[in-house]
């Protein structure tokens, strides 16, 4: 594990969109759905800023678990922990460019049995399920409520541009189970 400065990686939210789409390609051989791809792209908004706040192109905030082998990058954040509003600095990953961040988050999110509630949502367009079952798997630590009402906003402006996603396109597939 090497610590790399935190950069600046700011997307848009097309360029989020298709590397969504080409990390999971590359994650599980196949486009994601349309209401998976609108669910991780309303997410990404949330956690992002709508893509002004990427570091390091980790999708997603991820932290560097101690089973992490890569680069990270500290990130001093607001969580809320024991109902205090509080200041930390954690390490989380860091990868070479935006797919590679995209593919980190869907095997990530995929990978861990904590948040198959949250992916079962994505696959369900379901944002206000998203949000509570990452809330459940411990993705964030703030305001289930508020991070619910984002995703479900934000949701209804991405869908349009996402559903055209499996328009002609051979890799679209049915959701993974």
């Amino acid at each position: 594990m090497t610590i790399v400065a935190r950069v600046r990686t700011p997307e848009t939210r097309a360029t989020m969109r298709h590397a969504l789409i080409d990390g999971h390609v590359t994650a599980f051989g196949l486009a994601p759905s349309a209401e998976r791809l609108a669910c991780a792209l309303a997410m990404m908004c949330v956690e992002h800023a709508n893509g002004a706040a990427v570091w390091c192109h980790n999708f997603g905030n991820i932290d560097a678990g101690h089973d992490w082998a890569g680069d990270v990058f500290a990130l001093t954040a607001q969580e809320v922990l024991g109902g205090e509003h509080v200041e930390r600095t954690k390490m989380l990953r860091a990868y070479a460019d935006a797919a590679t961040g995209a593919w980190g988050f869907w095997t990530f999110l995929a990978g861990a049995p904590r948040f198959a509630m949250a992916l079962g949502a994505f696959d369900r367009g379901d944002p206000g399920g998203a949000a509570h079952g990452l809330k459940v798997g411990g993705w964030y630590t703030g305001s289930e409520v508020d991070y619910a009402r984002a995703m479900v906003a934000i949701y209804g402006e991405v869908y349009a541009t996402v559903s055209e996603v499996g328009e002609g396109d051979p890799r679209q597939a049915p959701p993974l189970p």
